[in-house]
């Protein structure tokens, strides 16, 4: 009876380890036709992260992504000739990717060139950019960080595009949590043991 409740109690754990990440966050910048499910966004007119361009804060003070309550922040926009920034802080390790349609022209004549910046704020800040047109294949954006303050900076160049984003907690595997509970458990089994014999 009692291996049976320690694989449910691991089943129920486990489970549940997977769905305490599971809010998400969704905002389309002001120039876009809000997108269903996500609630419009206005540009911060006090300046984003280190009194920078104006730009958008995407997580409120004291609201991290990876704490607990925010597990993906996906954003929608429109770009011209000119900048998006967007702040956020994380208390784990994120990747940023394209979602839906990804970065495309609204009108097919008309290319949109952007650059895609992630810049850590504090700590050793560093960058890491991505140079990236309409109609190039989706999977090539690849950003990530790790714990910190961030800002996503894009600057286009070119006609109007949409693009659609996705900043999401990089997922501790389910496997992950089952050995830890399985190793939990057969220590537990073994500590029983000797106190039986």
């Amino acid at each position: 009876m009692k291996i049976t409740q320690l694989i449910a109690a691991v089943l129920v754990l486990g489970t549940a380890g997977g769905a305490a990440l599971a809010a998400t966050a969704a905002f389309t910048e002001g120039r876009r036709d809000t997108v269903a499910g996500s609630k419009n966004i206005e540009r911060d007119v006090r300046g984003s992260v280190n009194s920078q361009a104006p730009g958008f804060r995407i997580t409120k003070k004291g609201r991290y992504l990876g704490d607990g309550s925010l597990s993906q922040i996906d954003v929608h926009g429109v770009i011209v000739n000119r900048q998006d920034s967007f702040s956020f802080r994380a208390k784990s390790a994120f990747s940023v990717s394209f979602i839906g349609a990804g970065f495309e022209s609204k009108n097919p004549s008309n290319s949109n060139s952007t650059l895609f910046t992630l810049t850590k704020l504090n700590g050793q800040p560093n960058s890491i950019s991505r140079q990236l047109s309409t109609g190039d294949p989706l999977g090539r954006l690849n950003l990530s960080g790790g714990p910190g303050r961030y800002k996503l900076t894009l600057s286009g160049n070119g006609g109007a595009a949409l693009y659609d984003l996705r900043i999401a907690v990089v997922p501790l595997p389910a496997t992950g949590f089952m050995l830890l509970f399985a190793v939990g458990g057969l220590a537990m089994m073994r500590k029983q043991k000797s106190k039986t014999s």
